[in-house]
């Protein structure tokens, strides 16, 4: 499984925002695949809890001080839920919003923002056509993710 194939991204909401304000980020994993490809959402950038993964970096762009985001680990149940597992279609793009509400923004400053992180297990093909391995993990590839940089200020 060749995970170039996924491309994930991220832009913000908002450009602009306020001290205090929770920071939304509008994340995107398209598959450049002419297959199916099934994936894991733990810890990835389709996690329900995503936000609190540690998953996004933020640094200040003027001083360049690397805001601290807390995360939190997760104990999970296995083997993983039908709903832990998402399916891309070919040349297909699933989107999400992940709010960061740990980030504490100062005013006055612009911010780059990045995520990173790995994906835990991602198969070639349709949900269906997997689910035995899914269920067992079996068979998946694994690999680091980083998604593009995007820009925010905090007025």
């Amino acid at each position: 499984m060749d995970l170039s194939q996924l491309n994930p991204s991220i832009s913000p909401s908002s450009s602009v925002l306020k001290p205090g304000d929770v920071l939304e980020i509008r994340v995107s994993v398209q598959n450049t695949a002419e297959h199916s490809i099934t994936l894991l959402k733990w810890n990835s950038l389709l996690d329900p809890n995503a936000g609190n993964l540690g998953l996004f970096a933020a640094k200040d762009t003027v001083n360049g001080e690397v805001i601290e985001t807390p995360a939190i680990k997760i104990a999970r149940k296995t083997p993983p839920s039908d709903d832990d597992f998402v399916e891309i279609a070919a040349g297909a793009r699933l989107e999400a919003t992940v709010k960061l509400p740990t980030l504490r923004l100062k005013g006055n400053t612009k911010y780059s923002v990045q995520a990173a992180g790995k994906w835990m297990a991602v198969w070639e093909g349709a949900k269906t056509s997997n689910s035995a391995r899914l269920q067992k993990l079996e068979a998946s590839t694994q690999g680091e993710f980083v998604t593009n940089e995007v820009f925010i200020e905090c007025r």
